[in-house]
């Protein structure tokens, strides 16, 4: 229900509701499952307005569990995740110092992630682009957009629609810009609205 509920419930809603399935989901075992939503939990935490410092510790705590664990497939996204929240919040640490993590920056994880998992790449040029448009580096958002595409899968996912909203957004400033080709970026606005 939490990962589906977010598809009809406003995010603010459905927190509650992730933290929640992360505390079951340990409780009977399911630890996959349970850092699955606990990373859920600490985007949600960042959309919906929480203080970043608040959700840069419960990151730090996700990792902790997820390395401890040994929950490695959910925990490079959740990497990536925690880089995220780190820049829009100009918080100065280093999601990659973790004991026993091999991985020291998020070039290396991507580098990794190209090659055997397109969802985790895609994830990191989200990310990317995400703090690129509301730092508005909208040209380097742009760039991001296209190398998540580059990654996207023949079937079009959730996460899809949360990059062709932001892709829209990037084309209409874009094409705002005097110094910029305003036609080609209100056509790639537009395909996307």
């Amino acid at each position: 229900y939490s990962f589906v509920n977010v598809w009809v419930e406003p995010f603010q809603a459905t927190i509650e509701t992730m933290d929640q399935c992360s505390q079951d989901a340990l409780k009977i075992g399911n630890v996959e499952f349970a850092y699955y939503s606990a990373q859920f939990l600490c985007i949600e935490m960042a959309l919906t307005g929480s203080h970043l410092e608040i959700v840069e510790r419960k990151c730090v705590t996700v990792s902790s569990n997820m390395a401890l664990w040994k929950q490695l497939h959910a925990f490079m996204g959740h990497l990536s995740t925690h880089l995220m929240i780190l820049k829009l919040g100009s918080i100065d640490k280093n999601p990659f110092d973790i004991p026993g993590v091999s991985i020291k920056d998020e070039d290396q994880l991507l580098e990794q992630s190209v090659d055997r998992r397109k969802t985790l790449a895609q994830a990191i040029y989200f990310n990317r682009m995400f703090v690129a448009f509301y730092l508005q580096q909208y040209v380097y958002a742009a760039e991001m957009a296209e190398q998540y595409k580059l990654q996207r899968a023949m079937i079009m996912r959730f996460e899809d629609i949360h990059h062709s909203f932001y892709e829209a957004l990037i084309g209409f400033q874009l094409a705002r810009s005097p110094s910029i080709d305003t036609k080609k970026w209100l056509d790639i606005a537009e395909q996307h609205v």
